[in-house]
Order: structure tokens, then sequence, then C-alpha cells
């Protein structure tokens, strides 16, 4: 029951937090990187991550473009405050010196690639061992990723990159979210023959949380994370809502 009455009382604090007018402003300029099927050009409200973040801050008062650049421009812009936010981003402790982050509003489960049988026994960090890993150039993963040792991380500027190294044998495996590996294999179909022979470990390596985050140089930037968080509590619960009327 108490913990019944604390989520009506987030409610409502949530919704009294969007009730307050938003101050005129111009729309955000936020920045993601190519990283289909969550953020790319082309795909409706620029990618699912996208669409949902373009929502959240509509909700929320705020108006938004986003152009989507290569990750480490994209990165470096929104640390220097020559963009507003970033669409999607893992949180690491650097990050959050330069960005305010919100609340999680998607997951992405990192796994392993590999061919069909040659991994399978692979479960956790220190399984990989000696191999050669295909790893996205620039991005941050979880601390025990980015510490681990005993195996070579060869980085590519995109999972497209990456999987073609691992089709030709250049990396034994590559770390990707599921999702992404899934869209680029049906999207450059004919760049990728023989990707049906390729398969994930059964376990993820690792779950990491996907934020919004804001440049810590927008003065700004306390009210419009916690406009954003309220706008992600009020749609949470309204998806709850609709769960809970299904037959």
């Amino acid at each position: 029951m108490a913990h019944r009455r604390f989520r009506l009382l987030a409610l409502l604090m949530a919704l009294a937090l969007l009730a307050a007018p938003a101050p005129a402003r111009a729309p955000l300029r936020l920045v993601a990187n190519f990283w289909g099927p969550y953020t790319e050009n082309g795909l409706p409200g620029q990618g699912r991550a996208a669409q949902l973040v373009t929502q959240l801050l509509a909700e929320a008062g705020y108006d938004t473009s986003i152009e989507i650049l290569p990750w480490q421009r994209a990165l470096s812009m929104t640390y220097l405050g020559q963009a507003d936010g970033i669409v999607a981003i893992w949180s690491t402790a650097e990050r959050q010196e330069k960005l305010l982050l919100s609340e999680p509003y998607m997951a992405n489960r990192i796994s392993l690639l590999h061919r069909k049988g040659a991994l399978a026994q692979v479960r956790t960090l220190a399984d990989l061992k000696g191999l050669k890993i295909g790893v996205g150039l620039g991005y941050d993963y979880s601390p025990a990723f980015q510490a681990a040792s005993g195996f070579y991380k060869d980085a590519a500027v995109d999972t497209l990159a990456n999987l073609k190294k691992l089709l030709a044998g250049r990396v034994d495996a590559i770390v990707e979210d599921e999702v992404i590996v899934d869209y680029y294999r049906s999207k450059y179909a004919e760049q990728l023959p023989g990707a049906d022979q390729l398969e994930f470990s059964p376990t993820p390596l690792m779950v990491l949380p996907l934020h919004f985050g804001v440049s810590r140089q927008r003065p700004d930037a306390e009210q419009i994370i916690a406009r954003f968080n309220a706008a992600l509590h009020n749609w949470r619960a309204q998806q709850k809502h609709t769960a809970s009327r299904k037959p």
C-alpha cells in the first residue's frame, strides 16, 4: 500500500511539473550518431530513441531539432555546448562531468556476436581471453568491460564495418546491441553475405541503461532534465495503465 502511495505521489509531482509552462525559447538543438534503428535519418522520427526523446521533450514544453553525426563529433559538440543535448548516451563518470543525464528511458542488451558454434561457451568477460573483439570507435561500455584485459579490442567506425570484419575473419567476435545487429543484417543484407551464419552468445555481456543528456554549458540544464524526467514518469504511467486494461 505504501509503495502504491509513493508511485501516486511521484506521478502527481510529475504532472504538476509538466503543468508549469516552459519559458519561451528557441528549439533545443540535439545531436545523435548514426545508430539505427535507435537514431538514424530516414527512419520514422529519426529512429525509435529519437522519436521517444522528441515526444517527451514536446510534452515537457520544448521544441527540438536533431542532427545525426558521427559519434565522436556529436559527443564533442555537446560537451562544448555547441549542441544543447544528445539523444542517446550511456553513463560514465567522465560524461557526467560534462552532461546532465536523464533517468534511463531504454536499455541496450550488449551481446557477443560470432560465427555459429565458435564461441557458444562464452558467458563472462574472462572467457574472452586471447580473442580479438570488434568494438565501436569512441564507445564507452560498462566499467568492467572498459577495464578488462586479456583480449584485444579492435575499434571500427560503425556496426556495418564491424560486421564486415567479423565475416572476413579479421575479428573473432563483436560486441553490439542485439536490436542494432538485426537492423543492420536486414538493411545491408547484400553487403553482408553469410550474416545468417552469425549468432549471439546465450547471455548478454552487459545491459546498459540509455539516457538523454544535456550539456552543462546550458544554465537551464537542470530544468530541462527535470521536465524530461517528469514527462518520462507520466509516459511510463500511461504505458502501465494501457497495459493493465488489455484483456
